[in-house]
């Protein structure tokens, strides 16, 4: 029963829509309707405000960190139990039960969910997880200068870091799960982003 609320409770956290909220209050227009029509952080910061964008990025990174804090602290569930959970924050991101299932593609949800799993079970030892992340994501930024493009290569490695600092292949297992459904949600935006860096690239020639 326990596993259930977590779940249900991570669903709900994903689907508190903070990007459509936010521009409401600023623009009174609906965010899936301006820009790239994604309910997101980037969205946000580039056809709304950066203030606004910041503080999108703020609340979609506690959508899918309070629900890992409540499965592994409150309800005492094993770690990948609680990155299940942190799976359906991410499902509540995209498809939210308050705008009739059409939401954004769950990045910053997921950065979330991955730091604080990464936090929670390594402690002092997740350095050696997050530094090597860092520096990945720092070289990508820098190379394409693209949030989505970083994030996109980045995801799929955490999975095999954790691994390795943790041993616990449950963990691993639903992290593959995890990456996935990230990236198939997560591919029209880098294909476009991807699209851009090459025409730039190309006129820059």
């Amino acid at each position: 029963m326990k596993i259930l609320f977590s779940f249900l409770v991570a669903y709900i956290f994903g689907s508190f829509p903070s990007a459509y909220i936010i521009t409401k209050l600023k623009k009174g227009i609906d965010i899936r309707e301006i820009g790239t029509k994604n309910m997101g952080t980037g969205n946000v910061f580039h056809h709304v405000g950066k203030i606004e964008g910041l503080t999108v990025l703020f609340l979609d990174i506690l959508k899918g960190s309070i629900p890992i804090i409540i499965a592994i602290y409150i309800f005492k569930l094993p770690y990948y139990v609680a990155a299940i959970s942190g799976i359906f924050a991410v499902l509540g991101h995209v498809f939210p039960i308050f705008l009739k299932f059409r939401g954004g593609r769950g990045a910053a949800t997921t950065l979330g969910v991955t730091l604080t799993i990464i936090f929670s079970y390594l402690e002092l030892k997740s350095l050696y997880v997050f530094i090597p992340i860092l520096i990945i994501y720092l070289t990508l930024i820098t190379m394409t200068k693209s949030q989505v493009i970083s994030l996109f290569f980045l995801f799929p490695v955490y999975p095999f870091l954790i691994f390795l600092a943790t041993n616990d292949l449950k963990l691993f297992l639903v992290n593959i799960v995890f990456t996935i459904m990230v990236e198939f949600f997560g591919f029209p935006n880098f294909k476009r982003e991807f699209n851009n860096l090459i025409t730039s690239k190309r006129g820059s020639l």
